[in-house]
C-alpha cells in the first residue's frame, strides 16, 4: 500500500468516550470503557467522531503549537504562487525562531549551551535575511503577496 498524509483541519475536544455517546444519542459499545479519555472531534464537512487519546495525539497536533506544519498545503500545492509563500512564511518562521535563541542567549535565558560559535548563528541569521530580502524582490516582481504570514498562519 501507498502512504499518504493527511493535513486536515479539524476541531477537537477533549472528552471521555461516555459523554461522547451521551452527547450524540448513541450507545457506549459493550466492550468499551465509558470513563476512556479521548477527543470529540469535527471535521470540515461536518462529520463528527470519537477518537482514543492515544490515537488522537499520535494523529494530530494542535495548529498553533507548530506553525511550520500550517505551510505544508501550500508547500504541497500544484500553484508555485503558493509553493512560493510556503517557502516564504518558512523562512519566516525559521528565521524568527533563530533570532528569538539569540535574543535568549544574550540575556542568559537559554536552557540549552549552544554547540557552535555565536558567531554562526549570527552568519546564519544574515543569510535568512539576505534570503528573504531576494524572496521579497521575486514576490514583487511576480505580484505574489508575502506582506503577512500566509496561507492559515
Amino acid at each position: 500500500m501507498k502512504k499518504y498524509i493527511s493535513m486536515t483541519d479539524i476541531e477537537a475536544e477533549f472528552m471521555e468516550r461516555g459523554i461522547y455517546c451521551n452527547l450524540k444519542g448513541i450507545p457506549v459499545p459493550p466492550d468499551a470503557d465509558a470513563f476512556e479519555d479521548g477527543y470529540y472531534i469535527r471535521y470540515p464537512d461536518g462529520h463528527e467522531t470519537w477518537l482514543s487519546k492515544d490515537i488522537f495525539k499520535s494523529t494530530y497536533k494542535e495548529a498553533n503549537a507548530l506553525p511550520l506544519l500550517r505551510t505544508i498545503p501550500n508547500m504541497a500545492s500544484d500553484d508555485y504562487k503558493k509553493r512560493f509563500q510556503a517557502e516564504f512564511d518558512q523562512l519566516k518562521i525559521r528565521y524568527d525562531g533563530l533570532k528569538s535563541m539569540v535574543e535568549k542567549w544574550d540575556k542568559k535565558k537559554l536552557d540549552f549551551i549552544p554547540l557552535s560559535p555565536r558567531s554562526i548563528y549570527i552568519k546564519q541569521l544574515v543569510a535568512m535575511v539576505d534570503y528573504m530580502f531576494v524572496l521579497s524582490i521575486r514576490a514583487k516582481k511576480e505580484n505574489i503577496d508575502i506582506g503577512q504570514l500566509s496561507g492559515t498562519l
